[in-house]
C-alpha cells in the first residue's frame, strides 16, 4: 500500500524573518525527504495551500526559493521533481458526525496532522521549533455520541523533521508497505517501492507470479527479501557482510557450481549473465533465495524458488 507525505502547515508559525535561516530549514526538510523516499514513500506531497506559495520568510517564498542562485541546484531540482497537491478537496465534508481535532502543542486547527492520521500518512514539517522535534504528534479527537455525549479521544500522527524520525518509522513504513500485498506477482510490481535498494533479474517475476499470500512460503519471502533490503541499505563501502544478514547465509560448494552452472547463471536488467552462489534457506520446503552483492547499497536477487536439483 502506498503512503503519502502530508505537510503539517503548523510548523510555519514558528518562522523566522531570516532567509539564511529559511535556506538551512529547506536543507533539513529536503534530507527529510530524501530518506522519505529511500524508504519507499511516494514521490509527492499533499499540503493545504499551494506549496510553491508558502513563505519561508518575509516575501520569500518557496517559489522564491527556487529562483535563489544561493540555494543548492540540486536542492531545487529535487524540490521540481516532487509533485504537490493541495488536500482540501480529498474529503466528503458532509458526515453524519462532525469531528474536531486539537493538538496538543498549539491551539490552530492541525489540517494537515488531520489528513496525515486520517490517510494513515507520514507528517513532515520544518524543523521551525523544538514542538516538531517529536516522531509521534498527539491530536485530542472530540465528537458527541447518539445521546449528544462528548467524547474525546487521544489519537497519534506519524512525523517526521528529520532523517532520524523517518528511521524511527522503519518498520512502520515496511508494514504499511507491504499491506495488501495478495500474491508474489503484486510483491513483484511494488518491488521497487518496498525494497529500493534491491534489483531483480526478470526470471524472478515468473517464479513469483503463482505465488499467493496463503502460500505457506510466502511471508518467508517476504522477510527475506527485507533482510536482504535493509543489508544492502547499510552497506556502504568495501565488501559485503554476510553477518550483516539476521538469516545464515551460505556459498555454493564447488561441486554444485561446476554441476549446476548453467542454472544458477542469471541474466541481470543490465544486460549482464552472473554466477549466483551466495544463498538464504527457506521453509517449509527447500526454497531458496540467490543474490549477488553488486556494490554498495545495491544487491541484486537471482532466483526465488525451489532449490535447484
Amino acid at each position: 500500500m502506498d503512503i503519502q507525505l502530508v505537510f503539517n502547515e503548523l510548523c510555519l508559525l514558528n518562522l523566522e524573518n531570516d532567509e539564511y535561516k529559511a535556506r538551512e530549514l529547506m536543507s533539513n526538510f529536503i534530507q527529510t525527504l530524501r530518506e522519505a523516499l529511500e524508504q519507499g514513500l511516494q514521490q509527492q506531497l499533499l499540503s493545504n495551500d499551494k506549496f510553491y506559495n508558502i513563505n519561508l520568510a518575509s516575501d520569500y517564498p518557496i517559489g522564491k526559493w527556487l529562483n535563489d542562485p544561493s540555494v543548492d541546484q540540486v536542492e531545487q531540482d529535487f524540490i521540481l521533481s516532487m509533485q504537490f497537491f493541495e488536500v482540501d478537496e480529498i474529503f466528503d465534508q458532509d458526515q453524519e458526525t462532525e469531528l474536531l481535532y486539537a493538538c496538543t502543542y498549539c491551539n490552530n486547527e492541525p489540517k494537515g496532522l488531520v489528513y496525515a492520521y486520517r490517510l494513515k500518512a507520514l507528517s513532515v514539517s520544518l524543523k521551525t521549533s523544538e514542538l516538531w522535534e517529536n516522531s509521534v504528534i498527539s491530536l485530542l479527537e472530540v465528537t458527541t455520541n447518539e445521546d449528544g455525549e462528548l467524547l474525546e479521544e487521544n489519537i497519534e500522527v506519524r512525523h517526521a523533521s528529520s532523517i532520524n524520525h523517518v528511521i524511527e518509522h522503519q518498520k512502520w513504513i515496511k508494514n504499511r508497505l507491504q499491506d495488501n500485498i495478495d500474491s508474489g506477482l503484486d510483491l513483484w510490481n511494488k518491488r521497487k517501492k518496498i525494497f529500493p535498494h534491491l534489483e531483480f533479474c526478470d526470471s524472478v517475476e515468473k517464479q513469483l507470479q503463482n505465488i499467493k499470500n496463503s502460500h505457506p512460503i510466502f511471508q518467508a519471502i517476504i522477510k527475506k527479501l527485507t533482510e536482504v533490503e535493509n543489508a544492502s541499505k547499510n552497506w556502504t563501502s568495501g565488501n559485503f557482510d554476510l553477518n550483516s544478514l539476521p538469516s545464515k547465509a551460505t556459498p555454493e560448494s564447488e561441486s554444485r557450481l561446476q554441476k549446476f552452472e548453467k542454472e544458477l547463471t542469471f541474466q541481470c536488467p543490465d544486460g549482464k549473465k552472473r554466477l549466483f552462489s551466495l544463498h538464504i534457506r527457506m521453509t517449509p520446503g527447500a526454497w531458496r533465495l540467490y543474490f549477488y552483492p553488486l556494490k554498495p547499497t545495491e544487491i541484486m536477487i537471482g532466483y526465488i524458488d525451489i532449490k535447484i536439483q
